[in-house]
């Protein structure tokens, strides 16, 4: 069994095209699970039965994107795809991405949204490698992950504050301690672009974060050709 997680905020309006998507998957064996970040409890998931959908209302407002892996820790399958509000999938977006795990193995993290850093800035990167390159970082919108990395990964739980709205590069760093490879793979979505992306004004705390996990030891690509 797949498990779909999805943390919603700003674009809950997106919900009803979002689980269209999701019925229309050439791939059915999964369940969605959402941990809404909006002070309503009424998520509109009416495209896709109520009976594949498991909703989690956060207790305490927007606790930002790091909530996936809070998210994550409540699902019950051995495989976790973690997808985007912002994203347009492919009929065989599933699909594709649940071959792939068979392929690469579960020792690994997967996803399209990938880096490789040439230099120290996270923002100056090769982006969006092709299928079966071993890469730096691997974004969320899209990753699929082994179970047990939530397990294993333990520091994802109770994240520093530094790396709350960074999860993604934490977590591809924590990769490096518990000996998974970054693998990416090729791209079966879009995004959807409303102005609500936050990448701007994030882009110094991403820059901060990224030089911390360097003095924290974190080791990239390009170090072990040295």
């Amino acid at each position: 069994m797949v498990e779909i997680c999805l943390v919603i905020h700003r674009r809950h309006y997106r919900m009803p095209e979002l689980m269209k998507q999701l019925k229309e998957q050439t791939y059915q064996d999964f369940r969605v699970n959402i941990w809404n970040n909006t002070p309503s409890k009424n998520v509109d998931v009416r495209n896709l039965s109520s009976s594949r959908v498991k909703i989690i209302n956060s207790e305490t407002g927007n606790i930002g994107s790091c909530a996936r892996f809070k998210l994550a820790k409540e699902t019950k399958g051995d495989l976790i795809i973690f997808i985007d509000d912002d994203l347009i999938l492919d009929k065989d977006f599933i699909e594709y991405h649940v071959n792939m795990y068979k392929k690469y193995g579960a020792k690994c993290i997967l996803g399209w949204w990938s880096k490789i850093y040439k230099e120290e800035n996270y923002h100056k990167a090769i982006v969006w490698l092709k299928e079966g390159v071993e890469v730096d970082y691997i974004g969320t919108g899209g990753m699929i992950i082994s179970r047990k990395v939530i397990d294993e990964f333990i520091e994802l739980q109770d994240m520093p504050e530094e790396y709350r709205k960074v999860e993604d590069l934490y977590l591809s760093y924590l990769a490096q301690k518990y000996k998974y490879k970054l693998i990416a793979v090729d791209r079966r979505c879009n995004i959807y672009s409303d102005g609500y992306d936050q990448y701007h004004k994030l882009a110094e705390y991403k820059q901060k974060a990224f030089l911390k996990l360097r003095k924290e030891g974190w080791k990239l690509l390009k170090d072990k050709s040295i």
